[in-house]
């Protein structure tokens, strides 16, 4: 099979390694714009989930610490519970997500008014889930403790998004992860802080779900934590990503508007995309497949847009993942761009 049809939209992951939210916003309206619904900011100031860890730090009972791993300390930091202080007397402040989509959705409408940017893209708040702060960056044992705080204190912070952009500017995305690579069997941790089963996750995810209204288009990424497209866990196919998606759509309080799952290039890419033949997806929920990847180029992206037509009647594509600053540079940003604006079409004009 060839290509003989293009995709028809895309979808930008989250982070974009750029100088701001203006840069992000000019640069790929520039490139890609006519292909987008949506536009994050490149979540150059909150980092994803970097921010948190000068967040949570503030609280008085916790501190950073390294983490430790089979008994031996590592580089890389963690939260934890001072010793003596007890979960149940941590209180989360704002988390920070609120304030830098308020200060982004300023420019966004700004560049609409001088037409660099088109008047119908909503800015893309992403927002990582609870379980995957708590699960990355506090210490095993008190995530477990923590979790439905820190999952009271995103809520909240949902709705302060909510309440700073006009829903009908505003699409919001969770980032998945923690979720995502649970149900691959494996684990980031020694100790897993979650239940990892996927009627446990559905349920943890139909909480945060909730807080989004309908009138607010809603998405979710599936993630294979990956790090400069090198991942976590690299499952043989989609099965469990095909399952999950299956139970997000069927079983959540509200409509899902569109999914973003990963196509690793070290897949063999018509295995790894077979199960998709057996997902039916509501009209209404778009699917966009990380199927881009500069590190192997505009053929084999190719390839792994003929297999997933194989089994697919549509989809948009995408990245595995968010272009993070450590891996990417700025002309790396421009030269994905370009390949997305060579192999999809762009969307209806609204």
């Amino acid at each position: 099979m060839t290509m003989t049809s293009k995709p028809v939209g895309a979808h930008i992951v989250g982070r974009v390694p750029l100088d701001g939210p203006e840069d992000v916003f000019r640069t790929v309206s520039e490139h890609a714009g006519p292909l987008l619904r949506s536009m994050p900011d490149g979540e150059t100031e909150t980092g994803w989930i970097v921010q948190q860890f000068g967040i949570l730090e503030q609280v008085p009972q916790l501190e950073r610490r390294l983490r430790t791993v089979s008994g031996m300390d590592t580089p890389t930091p963690c939260i934890v519970l001072r010793d003596g202080a007890r979960a149940e007397d941590v209180t989360f402040p704002d988390l920070g997500y609120a304030r830098t989509a308020a200060r982004s959705f300023e420019i966004l409408s700004r560049l609409k008014g001088e037409g660099a940017v088109r008047g119908a893209v909503r800015l893309q708040v992403n927002l990582p889930s609870p379980r995957t702060v708590t699960g990355i960056i506090i210490r095993e044992d008190d995530a477990k403790a923590l979790a439905a705080e820190y999952e009271r204190a995103m809520i909240d912070e949902v709705a302060r998004v909510l309440a700073t952009v006009p829903h009908d500017q505003l699409t919001i995305g969770w980032d998945i992860p923690a979720e995502t690579v649970a149900l691959e069997r494996a684990s980031l941790w020694e100790q897993l802080p979650f239940d990892p089963s996927e009627t446990a996750i559905v349920g943890d995810l139909s909480r945060v779900a909730e807080a989004v209204p309908d009138d607010v288009p809603l998405g979710f990424h599936l993630c294979l934590g990956s790090m400069g497209n090198k991942h976590a866990v690299s499952p043989g196919d989609a099965r469990n990503q095909v399952s999950l998606m299956k139970r997000l759509t069927a079983d959540l309080p509200r409509p899902v508007d569109w999914l973003h799952a990963p196509v690793p290039r070290d897949a063999d890419p018509k295995q790894y995309l077979a199960p998709y033949d057996e997902l039916r997806l509501p009209t209404s929920t778009a699917l966009y497949l990380g199927v881009i990847d500069i590190a192997d180029g505009l053929d084999a992206t190719k390839r792994r847009i003929e297999a997933a037509q194989s089994v697919l009647p549509a989809f948009g594509v995408g990245t595995v993942c968010g272009l993070g600053g450590e891996f990417y540079s700025r002309g790396d940003v421009i030269e994905i761009l370009g390949m997305y604006a060579a192999l999809a079409e762009p969307i209806a004009a609204s």
